[in-house]
């Protein structure tokens, strides 16, 4: 497998078990990669480093990896749609890059998440990270 953040032009802002998030200022955009069972701590935390991270690097574009999540907290969808969303859109976040885990239940409760319309935000699922990534690069 390819790994899009081995480069030079990579920067790692938090690490936890949880939750990784780097700056690649050659695409100019975040990665993060979320990793095992997240539960609300883990989101609530995570989503709040991600938010600070965006205020840090000033970017628009976010890669969200979610390819080593194992589960989540059963609320997550109403938790990302009735408050996330719109605090990245308040950081400058324009497009997100999700890429789905293999794990079917959090498959779901993604889909169940990007239940909004209206907002100043593209999401585009993907399966990949190689296809994520090149459709950051086109937009």
């Amino acid at each position: 497998m390819i790994r899009i953040m081995d480069n030079v032009a990579s920067k790692i802002l938090f690490s936890e078990p949880y939750i990784k998030i780097e700056f690649d200022s050659e695409n100019d955009r975040l990665y993060v990669d979320w990793i095992g069972y997240i539960n609300r701590d883990y989101l609530i935390d995570g989503c709040a480093k991600v938010l600070l991270a965006l205020n840090e690097v000033h970017c628009y574009k976010i890669l969200n990896d979610n390819t080593h999540v194992t589960g989540a907290w059963p609320e997550t969808p109403e938790w990302i749609r009735d408050e996330y969303v719109e605090d990245l859109i308040a950081h400058g976040c324009k497009y997100l890059a999700w890429v789905l885990s293999p794990n079917l239940e959090t498959q779901h409760t993604v889909l169940d998440s990007l239940q909004f319309t209206g907002l100043d935000i593209q999401v585009l699922l993907f399966i990949d990270i190689e296809t994520a990534s090149a459709w950051l690069n086109e937009v």
